[in-house]
């Protein structure tokens, strides 16, 4: 692929298609804070509602995404905390690094200390087990918030689907 730094994307279309996001030419969602030389990151789409507050997020997975996902770091850990308003909570990944997500800045919620752990992350090793063993697969993750101003979700539910099969 070429890219043209003057309009700051690629002129051909993604080779993988949509399953490298929903912008064919883009170069990454932030190009500012983000590196994807190659196009290959997996691009969530956001759904934002209030205050600016992620509620949905959708993204087309495929078994090279699988663990290519970025750690939080002290920025994006920062802003969990700010969000929340506490320096106790964690920076959660909206969608999880394991499954390709970034765990940079706008990329991360606050949640609770411990909470990634356990079952959260055997549920998400399983979704990354099905997409292995399928080639792809898609995931549709809501996030319920106990207020209107709260930005630390108390609930979080994970639809996935693959190989034509749809779990909740």
């Amino acid at each position: 692929r070429y890219y043209d730094p003057e309009i700051g994307r690629f002129v051909s279309q993604d080779p993988i298609g949509l399953r490298g996001g929903m912008n064919l030419y883009e170069y990454a969602p932030n190009p500012v804070g983000w590196t994807d030389p190659f196009g290959l990151l997996v691009t969530p789409h956001y759904t934002k509602g209030l205050n600016g507050r992620v509620e949905r997020v959708q993204a087309t997975i495929t078994k090279d995404d699988l663990g290519k996902g970025t750690a939080t770091n002290p920025s994006s850990r920062l802003e969990a905390q700010r969000m929340a308003n506490c320096k106790k909570v964690h920076a959660g990944h909206f969608l999880a690094k394991n499954l390709g997500g970034s765990g940079g800045v706008g990329h991360v919620f606050p949640q609770t200390p411990g909470i990634n752990t356990g079952q959260y992350r055997a549920f998400e090793m399983h979704i990354a087990n099905e997409i292995r063993n399928h080639g792809s697969g898609k995931v549709d993750i809501l996030f319920n918030y106990p207020n209107a101003n709260s930005k630390m979700p108390n609930a979080i539910f994970y639809t996935y689907e693959v190989g034509g099969k749809r779990f909740t």
